[in-house]
């Protein structure tokens, strides 16, 4: 590989062919090839980190070397390129991770993955590497059984909730309807619900957005006890004062609102019925105002 590819676009081509290669000579592409692949992509510019990132993954959905083989040579790779310093770069690593996780047994994600994404979502670590655990443990947490859950991965979600980035906050949150639908109901009450409800009382706009988001997505797992006692008089207190600040979220909170009113219409009362209904109207309310001012401004 360091004789026959040393200018970039010859480097190009040989990551680019590096499925095809395995496929005609496994054992020796796999001693010789992939190890010189390894050493220049710890310099490599993005085109080929993009490359090597697309075949990486062909190769595994290919099925062309066996698992154990894949977890000691490419999988290292992957999840050491996801810390590369270029955001784009990392990107497609990251993308390539969370796409190779639903082609690998859980005792590979277990012993590799949850194990490199606990140590990346620690606060001694980079707000990118946080940022990029987040979304790892999104993607595995529904692999496991609720024990697995609740004893690795629980204490470093809890973490990253109360993370002092607030972009890791958002992201964790975001994650948090994969992580609750891996627990279970009643471990989602007790561990999920309290962090749910900080993130959307966040002092950061983002935060609060992501928290509405999540609190809509997990709404099919929740009783009606928890909708009716808890997620009820979270989303009241949360529109009452995004409508009272009419901010940059009210596109966002209207987009909500339908999702909102159909998932919790059997818990809702009279009283509570007539609240959304009358939120609904202020919202549009809003609109037509703002488009009157903006008319009469430009005359």
């Amino acid at each position: 590989f360091s004789r026959c590819a040393r200018n970039e676009s010859q480097q190009l081509s040989v990551v680019n062919n590096l499925p095809d290669l395995l496929k005609s000579g496994s054992t020796e592409c796999l001693e010789k090839v992939v190890p010189r692949i390894q050493e220049v992509l710890n310099y490599a510019q993005a085109d080929i980190q993009r490359a090597a990132s697309t075949a990486f993954l062909q190769i595994l959905q290919k099925e062309q070397v066996a698992v154990q083989n894949y977890a000691q040579t490419f999988l290292q790779t992957i999840l050491t390129s996801i810390d590369n310093k270029n955001p784009d770069i990392s990107s497609a690593w990251l993308g390539t991770l969370l796409d190779v996780i639903d082609l690998l047994p859980k005792t590979v994600i277990q012993k590799e993955i949850l194990t490199a994404a606990v140590a990346k979502g620690q606060l001694s670590q980079s707000v990118q590497a946080r940022l990029s655990c987040c979304q790892i443990l999104g993607k595995i947490a529904t692999k496991f059984d609720p024990f697995v859950i609740k004893k690795e991965i629980l204490p470093i979600v809890q973490s990253l909730c109360q993370d002092v980035d607030y972009e890791v906050r958002g992201c964790m949150c975001k994650q948090l309807n994969p992580v609750a639908r891996g627990l279970g109901l009643e471990a989602t009450k007790s561990a999920i619900l309290p962090e749910l409800v900080e993130l959307t009382n966040d002092e950061e706009v983002y935060v609060r957005m992501m928290g509405l988001e999540t609190v809509v997505n997990i709404l099919s797992l929740l009783d009606d006890d928890t909708c009716s006692n808890t997620i009820i008089p979270l989303v009241i207190r949360f529109y009452e004062q995004c409508l009272y600040s009419k901010d940059h979220t009210l596109p966002i909170i209207a987009k909500h609102i339908g999702r909102l009113c159909h998932g919790l219409s059997a818990n809702l009362n009279e009283k509570q019925k007539d609240w959304f209904l009358d939120c609904y109207k202020k919202l549009c309310e809003v609109g037509y105002s703002d488009k009157n001012s903006n008319s009469s401004e430009y005359g």
